[in-house]
């Protein structure tokens, strides 16, 4: 289960990350130990490696704290990862993954990132393969977008590191020769901050008030689940519909619905053209805006569409239970 749960975080973050690239996202700088980051990721990924491939994992005595955005930091393990994997292929391999905190004195140039990467601590990740390495002529150009060795890749994975590590003022090397292996060293500036400790809150139940009913409106079946069964355990009546036609419906022939939470992206009528009839025919419900999105991109957007709170995916039981009682307090007399 503690997988699962790792498995659907790294999804999502991955997915924010996505959504970032797009312009519709933000990044989050935070601070976080490299090892663990590391650590989790390669249990992740040991499964679609390869089983000839023997793996091992050194990573450094001490935290290695940096200020980073956790979806970035997993492209780049993920990236050089698999780049190492497919190096060696079906071969019988080896890849050593290492970590450790290097101290720079003096300032040192940078080939790959064109520039020079000033003297301080930096966390090291360092993977080495024994696969079939590189001659000159391609490592000049491993970094490039859309530049693959391989017949399925798209050649963006190195390149996306090569800007991931530039953009948190760090420096790449590579060292490889043809027929003996490649290793690829990523320093990221080390952090002084600790890493918080992330506590779950206990959801805020609220006891159960006569005719409080909450409309869920969203077309994928798994949310819905996760929205109506927190809802109901808080003692909630709840309604759902798949798109805001349904919404609108249900809305007018229950005039007890005393919240709406709406999704933004969906089929037949989205959340977005729903808010505005929502509005005309029921101008007191509060609506919770559910989406993927950033709060920032959700609020630049709908800054005047009369919307009570945002509520960002993927969301658990406690920050929904925190949306909805919040918004029914503010709007009961």
């Amino acid at each position: 289960m503690q997988q699962i749960v790792i498995a659907s975080e790294r999804a999502a973050d991955l997915t924010k990350q996505m959504l970032a690239f797009s312009g519709k996202g933000s990044f989050v700088v935070e601070p976080m130990d490299l090892n663990t980051l590391v650590q989790e990721n390669f249990m992740l990924l040991r499964a679609s490696l390869s089983r000839s491939i023997n793996i091992e994992l050194r990573l450094g005595d001490e935290p290695c704290i940096i200020e980073a955005d956790r979806g970035q930091m997993q492209q780049i393990v993920m990236n050089v990862l698999i780049n190492a994997s497919e190096a060696i292929g079906d071969n019988l391999g080896k890849i050593e993954i290492r970590t450790a905190l290097i101290e720079r004195t003096g300032s040192e140039p940078s080939i790959l990132l064109r520039g020079v990467v000033p003297p301080g601590l930096y966390a090291l990740f360092e993977v080495r393969d024994n696969g079939s390495g590189m001659g000159p002529e391609t490592v000049k150009r491993i970094f490039d977008p859309f530049f693959t060795t391989k017949f399925t890749g798209r050649g963006l994975g190195l390149a996306a590191v090569l800007g991931i590590v530039r953009g948190h003022r760090g420096d790449i090397e590579v060292e490889t020769q043809l027929g003996s292996g490649a290793t690829f060293r990523v320093l990221l500036p080390a952090s002084e901050r600790s890493v918080p400790v992330s506590k779950e809150p206990e959801p805020r139940r609220v006891a159960r008030r006569t005719g409080q009913t909450i409309l869920v409106v969203d077309d994928e079946e798994i949310v819905r689940n996760i929205a109506v069964t927190a809802l109901k355990d808080a003692g909630f009546s709840v309604l759902v519909a798949t798109n805001g036609a349904e919404a609108l419906a249900i809305l007018t022939a229950n005039p007890e619905v005393a919240l709406v939470i709406l999704d933004l992206t969906m089929p037949v009528m989205t959340g977005e053209k729903a808010i505005p009839l929502i509005k005309l025919w029921r101008p007191d419900v509060p609506i919770i805006l559910s989406s993927g999105y950033s709060e920032a991109e959700l609020s630049r957007r709908f800054s005047s569409a009369g919307i009570s709170a945002f509520l960002l995916k993927p969301y658990t039981a406690s920050t929904i239970l925190a949306q909805v009682n919040q918004n029914l307090e503010v709007s009961t007399p």
